[in-house]
């Protein structure tokens, strides 16, 4: 029980990750500044590694912009979260209808998952 309920835990936290990136991309956030110079001075070095050498080209990352097999992965996060909720209240109430339904849902979402990121 224990083990199901923190695996349920773990896929909430992927897919719920998974779909703030999705709404990310689908609302069209701009990504920070990568140079550091938002406010500061221009002669100001980035965070990170000092030993890294800077881009030699000064052109603006690009953004992944929204794609139509989004839709898909849209899809199949939020039926991710609704298995890793469904887990937990397999495991909270104790039925054996939940409990199969869980693992049914679980093979599908697996499965979904497995054939979005081997055709994309």
């Amino acid at each position: 029980q224990h083990r199901v309920k923190i695996f349920s835990f773990l896929l909430m936290i992927i897919s719920s990750m998974e779909l703030l990136t999705l709404m990310t991309l689908f609302v069209g956030v701009q990504a920070e500044d990568p140079t550091g110079n938002g406010g500061g001075s221009t002669n100001s070095a980035p965070p990170g590694n000092p030993t890294d050498t800077p881009p030699t080209n000064n052109a603006s990352m690009q953004m992944r912009t929204w794609q139509d097999s989004d839709y898909f992965d849209t899809l199949i996060s939020a039926f991710g979260f609704y298995v890793s909720l469904l887990g937990i209240k397999a495991t909270t109430e104790n039925t054996l209808q939940l409990a199969k339904r869980y693992f049914l849902c679980l093979v599908a979402a697996g499965i979904g998952y497995n054939c979005y990121y081997y055709y994309t």
